[in-house]
């Protein structure tokens, strides 16, 4: 029976990021199992038409991978997934001609939302590092603006979101204190402040083999995935991801956009 890989994931719009992490695990996969056996695939519709637009190259979706190596006489397509989080893109993925491989997520990490009745609306990715200690990408809705932090913090919740937090509570007449909300989320307040500049964030991360690519990649992830995606099915009806509108995006230092 002849088999092939399709090497499948969220994508993402950094080409960097995509030459050093996709691309390497791919080439990696053509090394041991032959290129003419592996195709690729991104499920973020977004992701492959931004690219497709700046770039001018196309790339398949998983619909259009599988039907490709199926053309080239494959009989069994095994769908290596790359995938963090068993979420909505993951649930796309189709297994009519073979495997799936499971979702990367560790059970280090954790991914929460919260949306409370004044109108905020946040994604609260942690991932824990060691102890006490979380590296932490946050995307708040505040002002007008979708705000995106990336931290070290001594808690699984940012000083960042609590600070919206407390923000929002000032400006609806109360006011709730830092420990308030740390408890509310299901903590409590650390003993120091997140690390927030871009080069004590990256310097703190070698330790545990994380990189500004690696981070890129996961940031498009959780805001294309779960922020945008929430806020476009419960908020805006106007737009889309693939049109926000005038919904403004403002990245961390850390991150940065290219």
């Amino acid at each position: 029976m002849k088999k092939a890989i399709l090497v499948t994931s969220f994508g993402t719009s950094h080409r960097d990021t995509r030459e050093k992490c996709l691309d390497s695990i791919q080439r990696e996969v053509e090394e041991k199992y032959g290129s003419e056996n592996v195709e690729r695939a991104y499920t973020s519709g977004i992701i492959r038409r931004i690219i497709e637009k700046n770039e001018g190259i196309h790339i398949f979706d998983q619909k259009e991978g599988l039907k490709v190596l199926k053309d080239k006489g494959f009989e069994e397509i095994i769908t290596m997934s790359l995938h963090i989080l068993d979420g909505i893109e993951y649930s796309k993925l189709d297994d009519k001609f073979g495997k799936i491989s499971k979702p990367l997520l560790a059970d280090d990490e954790d991914l929460q939302l919260y949306i409370n009745s004044d109108g905020l609306l946040a994604v609260m990715y942690s991932k824990k590092l060691s102890g006490d200690t979380y590296l932490n990408i946050d995307y708040v809705y505040e002002n007008g603006f979708v705000k995106q932090n990336v931290s070290i913090a001594f808690s699984k919740v940012s000083n960042f979101t609590v600070q919206a937090f407390i923000n929002q509570s000032k400006k609806r007449g109360y006011v709730r204190t830092a420990d308030e909300i740390y408890r509310s989320i299901g903590g409590e307040e650390p003993p120091r402040k997140s690390l927030v500049s871009k080069e004590e964030i990256l310097d703190y991360l070698k330790d545990y083999d994380i990189d500004h690519a690696w981070l890129a990649e996961k940031s498009d992830q959780i805001l294309y995935t779960y922020f945008l995606d929430i806020w476009f099915k419960e908020g805006s009806q106007r737009y889309s991801k693939e049109n926000i509108g005038n919904l403004k995006v403002i990245y961390s230092d850390t991150i940065g956009k290219e």
